[in-house]
């Protein structure tokens, strides 16, 4: 099941994940590794204001699913990274957010692919494709 929330707009934050952080409205690539069978998280979701409270939690989307796994979000606490968008004097402020996991489909291996979308209630988009590489059990 893939559940989305509404959202209010500018920033994406991760924790947890390698350093690659997003500003609405770009477009970009994620890799991930995981093992058949086994879930991985792709990344965390919250926006926050100039004081470092939550403001909202965006809404995420699939706009093409993976061929061979599910998509799932769920909330938890997402750690505030550094953005592109300028100020990071809120990096390491922990918020409750939104988390979008990958699982493969039971005895999977090889090469997966999707599109999300992660929409701001203030009219900012980014789009991210995610390729993934389940590997077999270890």
């Amino acid at each position: 099941m893939f559940n989305s929330q509404r959202a209010v707009a500018a920033i994406l934050v991760l924790t947890c994940l390698p350093a690659l952080v997003l500003a609405a409205g770009r477009d970009i690539q994620l890799e991930r590794k995981t093992s058949a069978g086994r879930e991985t998280a792709i990344r965390g979701f919250a926006e926050f204001d100039s004081s470092c409270r939550l403001r909202n939690v965006p809404r995420v989307n699939a706009v093409q699913p993976p061929e061979h796994g599910t998509l799932e979000t769920r909330p938890g606490v997402v750690t505030v990274g550094a953005n592109w968008v300028g100020d990071t004097h809120c990096e390491g402020t922990k918020l409750d957010g939104m988390f979008l996991y990958y699982k493969p489909a039971d005895g999977y291996v090889g090469a997966d692919r999707f599109v999300f979308e992660v929409d701001y209630m203030r009219g900012g988009r980014v789009r991210a494709t995610v390729d993934i590489d389940v590997a077999p059990a270890r």
